[in-house]
C-alpha cells in the first residue's frame, strides 16, 4: 500500500498532467491577468482598457468619418475640373473669350453649392475626414485648394 505523502504527490501529478493536456488542445491566447479588482477599475484583463468601468456613454463625432457616396461624387467634379483644364491648356498661352470662358466654368464648377457640400462632409476641423485611403485625402486637400483659388 502505498504511503499518505506518496498518494498526494501521485494525485498532484495526475492534476497537473490533465490541466497540460487539456491546455494543449486550446487554441493560442494573447489575452493574460493583470491583477487588481476589475470592479474597481484596476487590472482586469489586458487590453480591457477599462471599458467595464466608463461611466458616461461614447458617441461617435457627426461628420468625423467618409461616406464612399461623397467620395464617388468628389471623383465626378474633379473628372469635370480636369476636363475643363485640359480645355485651357489645349486653347494655349493667349487670352481669348474662350479661355475667359473657360475659366468661369471653372469657377462656377468649384463654388457651386454641391461641391461645397461635398467638401464639409469630407473634412472635419480643415483636415480630410477619418476612413479616407491615402489617394482620397490627397484628393480632398487638392479639391480645397481648387476651393480656396477660386
Amino acid at each position: 500500500m502505498l504511503s499518505k505523502t506518496c498518494l498526494v504527490g501521485v494525485r498532484a501529478c495526475a492534476s497537473i498532467a490533465r490541466v497540460r493536456a487539456v491546455s494543449s488542445f486550446r487554441p493560442y491566447s494573447n489575452i493574460t491577468y493583470s491583477g487588481g479588482h476589475a470592479s474597481e477599475g484596476q487590472g482586469g484583463f489586458y487590453g480591457s482598457g477599462g471599458a467595464r468601468i466608463l461611466q458616461n456613454e461614447q458617441t461617435q463625432r457627426e461628420g468625423a468619418v467618409a461616406h464612399a457616396s461623397d467620395v464617388q461624387e468628389l471623383l465626378r467634379v474633379m473628372e469635370e475640373i480636369e476636363q475643363t483644364e485640359s480645355m485651357i491648356l489645349a486653347e494655349g498661352e493667349g487670352v481669348s473669350n474662350r479661355v475667359i470662358e473657360l475659366k468661369a466654368t471653372l469657377k462656377k464648377i468649384v463654388t457651386r453649392p454641391a461641391v461645397t457640400e461635398i467638401m464639409a462632409k469630407l473634412e472635419y476641423k480643415g483636415e480630410p475626414v477619418w476612413g479616407l485611403s491615402e489617394t482620397e485625402r490627397e484628393l480632398v486637400t487638392y479639391m480645397r485648394q481648387k476651393v480656396n483659388e477660386a
